[in-house]
């Protein structure tokens, strides 16, 4: 009996005993991998990598995915574990001298990254929609109207991007926390002070 056929016949059984009683049917089965774990842990971990590397090759999008969630999971069930594997990893010399020549070797890459993620994860904007936002602008500031090197100005209470502002107009209205009555008293302050 060849492996195709073998396969068939196990599959039909599967589901005939599957379709008689699921609950009892998975039952046994769990209790059947405890049993095999148990008796040969060696054996069971090698069954288990050799079906995961089978199911990578088969599914590479869908194992790349499923990978992600995994790990984001563990992340969030134990940020202290995390937290610890980062501090050991990166207190090891080694390691350090690792990154520092990986991000040598690719800081403009690195720098566009950083920069996307930053983007995506602060602003909940793309690369393209700051692009358009600019271009929108003309590349000025939206308060001053000078051509300068642009940031994102965003509500800190809502998170919602209002525009693109120059370093100085935007320190202006973080350092006013975003109030119009104080902007408003400067404002009248200027006017009285006007020389």
């Amino acid at each position: 009996m060849d492996q195709e056929t073998k396969r068939k016949r196990w599959r039909e059984i599967y589901h005939r005993n599957r379709e008689k009683d699921p609950e009892k049917y998975r039952k046994k089965q769990r209790e059947k991998r405890i049993k095999e774990k148990l008796e040969n842990p060696e054996k069971y971990r090698e069954q288990k990598r050799k079906k995961y590397l089978r199911y990578k090759s088969k599914n590479p999008e869908k194992y790349r995915e499923l990978s992600k969630l995994r790990q984001a999971r563990y992340r969030l069930r134990h940020p202290e574990r995390v937290m610890l594997q980062h501090k050991k990893y990166r207190s090891n010399p080694i390691n350090k001298q690792k990154e520092h020549e990986y991000y040598q070797k690719n800081k403009q890459r690195h720098k566009a990254t950083s920069w996307k993620t930053k983007l995506r994860i602060r602003y909940g904007i793309t690369v393209e929609e700051f692009e358009t936002m600019k271009i929108n602008q003309d590349g000025k500031c939206l308060i001053c109207k000078r051509v300068r090197f642009l940031n994102i100005d965003h509500c800190h209470k809502t998170g919602k991007v209002r525009g693109l502002l120059c370093i100085t107009c935007n320190a202006a209205l973080g350092g006013m926390n975003d109030n119009i009555e104080i902007l408003e008293r400067a404002i009248i302050y200027l006017k009285k002070n006007a020389t």
